[in-house]
């Protein structure tokens, strides 16, 4: 255990894994405070020249790698004749402890995911280096969402002879590709792609695509099997992500995409035409609920009509005051005339007589 010793100008305060290579400590800088992780070749293999190549072939992968979403390489060095090296200290949780955490995720989820696996995987491939061990529990996940490829421990360079022998086969079976299963020589970075393909399908559904009792049956699977389109787990994957996964899981390489940034490509052509889509269907569900509106309304006033018709009822009109109708505005204007007229002669007529009624009267009372 190194816990609470020195390395360098670093103080190693917890072990944050061990495997047969090896194992992972977290470290602390006496001065800056910056916290590492220093992987340590384990002991046992420390007098081991093939153990120590391959050791030294991932210091090297590591130096020429420099991308946001790659662990970075810091330095190395010996502690008591054993080789470390000092990367980036990752603040997340792997991929496979999400996936255990949580089922499986959304299709959103896995194109943000796969749309910086992509960057990390292309960025490697353009330096000529095969990842050959991709699988959740090399990918971590940090608190905002990004995520770092980590352990190129079996990472081939395209440029170099493999340390490897012919026809050995390294590598996750579950991740293999078909070619990896052959021990073929001419592993190409298609065979990443092909991994990626069932890292896609285990996050979408929480299942792989292939199951087995034995490492030569998972590798019959890979060269020879079948699969179940995710879809037919989960309905709400898109059509064209399902498609891009089929093509990924080829069995052949010339038949998947050109390259990760071809995925890319895809994963984010994919997100779009799910936002058109999604966009399309709230336009078209807000035409369709204004149209029934006025459609209801119609229809109200037809239903009243029929069930008045039905009932022997006539339909109810709205009736105007006797006064505001028109032969009594004709009748008052006619009575009004001939009360004038009245008037006029009474007047005009009778005045000479009314004036002698008034005289006798006169008279009677002198």
């Amino acid at each position: 255990m190194l816990v609470g010793r020195k390395l360098g100008p670093f103080i190693v305060d917890k072990e944050l894994g061990s495997g047969a290579m090896g194992s992972v400590y977290r470290a602390q800088h006496e001065k800056t405070a910056q916290i590492v992780a220093i992987k340590l070749i384990s002991a046992a293999l420390a007098g081991n020249e093939q153990a120590l190549a391959r050791f030294q072939r991932e210091v090297s992968i590591l130096k020429q790698l420099d991308h946001p979403n790659i662990t970075k390489y810091y330095g190395s060095g010996r502690w008591h004749k054993t080789p470390f090296y000092i990367m980036e200290f990752i603040e997340g949780e792997s991929l496979d402890q999400v996936l255990e955490r949580r089922g499986r995720l959304t299709w959103e989820e896995v194109i943000a995911i796969g749309t910086q696996l992509c960057a990390a995987l292309q960025h490697a491939h353009d330096q000529g280096i095969i990842h050959r061990d991709l699988k959740p529990a090399n990918l971590m996940v940090l608190a905002d969402g990004t995520c770092k490829l980590t352990d190129f421990g079996i990472a081939k360079d395209t440029d170099v002879t493999a340390l490897t022998a012919a026809n050995s086969t390294l590598g996750t079976a579950s991740y293999m590709s078909p070619e990896q299963c052959k021990g073929a020589r001419d592993i190409t970075a298609k065979s990443d792609l092909y991994s990626m393909g069932i890292m896609f399908y285990e996050l979408l559904t929480s299942r792989k695509p292939f199951n087995a009792d034995t490492v030569m049956d998972m590798f019959m699977m890979h060269t020879t099997g079948t699969f179940e389109r995710p879809s037919r787990w989960v309905l709400e994957i898109p059509i064209w992500f399902d498609t891009l996964i089929c093509e990924l899981l080829e069995k052949d390489p010339l038949r998947r995409p050109e390259n990760a940034h071809a995925v890319a490509k895809s994963l984010n052509k994919i997100k779009e035409k799910m936002l058109a889509q999604a966009s399309a269907g709230l336009d078209a569900a807000t035409k369709r609920r204004v149209e029934r509106s006025a459609h209801d309304v119609k229809l109200s006033d037809i239903d009243k009509d029929l069930a008045r018709a039905l009932l022997g009822k006539k339909k109810k009109t709205k009736t105007e005051p006797f006064y505001r109708k028109n032969w009594f505005t004709v009748t008052a204007l006619v009575g009004v005339a001939a009360a004038l007229v009245l008037a006029v002669w009474f007047i005009f007529l009778k005045a000479p007589a009314a004036d002698g009624v008034y005289a006798q009267a006169e008279r009677l009372m002198r």
